[in-house]
């Protein structure tokens, strides 16, 4: 894609010009409160006082035009777009800290980065544990961000993924996005398990129809 851009004030597009005169430690303020859905809690996690992150919510109100978090029985809810902010909210964080922890020299032993990654459950049974201690030797003060993945994989990452550091997935998803690298990191092999007394092995091995008759 290539397009000008003229960056003087009188010129500059407008979605920028707006961005621009955001406070964007409000966007670390937002993650926290919907995520907590408490300001004393949100306070705690961001390291300021109860005041400083209800004042916080009070600027993010103005800015969306919505409550974002109401109370309901002495607790807070989120709207119904607070639920869709916090969606998305996330993902823009892990982006943000990935694009300014960025350096032309990346050292492992020191870097304090944090890597998003995106795997089952079945997937973290099998490599986790090793996964976590080679990166525990290789980066000590790294962290590993988990996150597990639903049914809807491709849906749900074709526009995500660029906000994450890598997706394990099974090759039979059929996942396959321009721009993306892959490597296999290993493979499984299917066996079944049957009682010897079962009749369905008399014939020394089971074929698919054996298969689709057992229960």
């Amino acid at each position: 894609m290539t397009a000008g851009l003229a960056l003087d004030g009188a010129t500059m597009p407008r979605p920028l010009a707006h961005l621009a005169n955001l406070d964007l430690n409000l966007l670390v303020a937002l993650r926290e409160l919907l995520r907590e859905r408490s300001v004393t809690r949100a306070a705690e996690r961001l390291g300021v006082t109860q005041p400083a992150a209800s004042a916080a919510l009070s600027r993010l109100r103005r800015h969306f035009g919505d409550e974002l978090l109401v109370r309901d029985r002495g607790e807070y809810t989120l709207t119904a777009l607070g639920a869709q902010l916090a969606e998305q909210v996330g993902a823009v964080c892990d982006a943000a800290e990935r694009l300014f922890a960025a350096t032309a020299d990346w050292e492992p032993a020191t870097s304090e980065r944090e890597f998003t990654l995106v795997m089952a459950d079945y997937t973290i049974v099998v490599m986790g544990e090793v996964l976590s201690q080679a990166i525990a030797r290789a980066a000590p003060r790294a962290r590993l961000h988990i996150r597990l993945v639903r049914e809807s994989l491709s849906a749900e990452y074709a526009e995500g993924i660029r906000f994450i550091d890598g997706l394990v997935a099974p090759s039979t998803h059929g996942f396959a996005l321009p721009d993306t690298r892959s490597a296999e990191l290993f493979r499984d092999r299917w066996v079944c398990l049957a009682d010897a007394r079962n009749p369905a092995l008399d014939a020394g091995r089971l074929r698919l129809e054996d298969l689709a008759r057992l229960p």
